[in-house]
C-alpha cells in the first residue's frame, strides 16, 4: 500500500494513487515531535501508536516536528498536520502540512524548507526557487483563483514533493504540504 507519483521539479500536474485501509487521527499531546530515520525507517522511529493497526496515522494540531532523514539531513518545522504511512513495518511516507497562511508566509516557509533540505546543493534548488517566485507573483495577481505550486526532487534516497493549494480562508488563503517518501 502506498503513494506512487512521478513528479518533476516545476511540474504542473501530479498523479497520486492513494489507498487507505484505516486512518487514525491523534491530537498531539506533546507539541514537540522528533522522528529520526537515520538508522531505521521502522515504525518504531516515529513512535507508531500501538493501538493503530491500519496503514496511516496523523497528528493534528500545531506542533514542532524535527525530522531527520535517512541521509542525516534534518529539518525543523511548525506544522498543523503530520501524516505517516507505512507498508508493513517500514515507514513509506511522511507528509507535513501547513494550513491557513498568507502568500508571503507560505513563500518564505517553503523557501526555508527547500534550503534546509539541501536542495540548494543541486539544480533542483534554483528551479524550485524560480517556480516559487513565479507562484508568488501569480498569487498576488489573483487571490480569488490562486495558482497551485508543485515541485519535487531527491534528498539522498528520499523523494521530496511539495505542493501549495488555495484554502477557504480569505485572510490566509494558502496551505502547503511537503511529502517525503521511500
Amino acid at each position: 500500500m502506498g503513494r506512487k507519483f512521478d513528479a518533476k521539479l516545476g511540474a504542473v500536474g501530479l498523479a497520486v494513487v492513494v489507498s487507505i485501509a484505516f486512518l487514525a487521527v491523534l491530537v498531539a499531546s506533546d507539541k514537540n515531535v522528533i522522528w529520526d530515520l537515520q538508522s531505521t525507517r521502522s515504525i518504531s522511529a516515529v513512535n507508531w501508536p500501538h493501538d493503530v493497526e491500519g496503514s496511516m496515522f496523523a497528528i493534528e494540531g500545531p506542533h514542532n516536528v524535527h525530522l531527520i532523514l535517512p541521509n542525516g539531513v534534518a529539518i525543523r518545522a511548525r506544522t498543523t498536520l503530520a501524516t505517516v504511512e507505512r507498508s508493513g513495518t517500514e515507514i513509506s511516507s511522511i507528509a507535513l502540512s501547513y494550513r491557513n497562511m498568507d502568500a508571503s508566509t507560505t513563500e518564505s516557509q517553503l523557501h526555508q524548507l527547500i534550503v534546509d533540505l539541501g536542495l540548494r546543493r543541486n539544480s533542483s534548488h534554483e528551479k524550485a526557487i524560480t517556480a516559487l517566485k513565479e507562484w508568488r507573483r501569480e498569487a498576488a495577481k489573483n487571490l480569488s483563483h490562486p495558482p497551485t505550486f508543485t515541485a519535487g526532487g531527491n534528498v539522498g534516497e528520499t523523494e521530496v514533493f511539495a505542493q501549495i493549494h488555495p484554502s477557504f480562508d480569505n485572510r490566509r488563503p494558502f496551505f502547503f504540504s511537503l511529502e517525503f517518501s521511500w
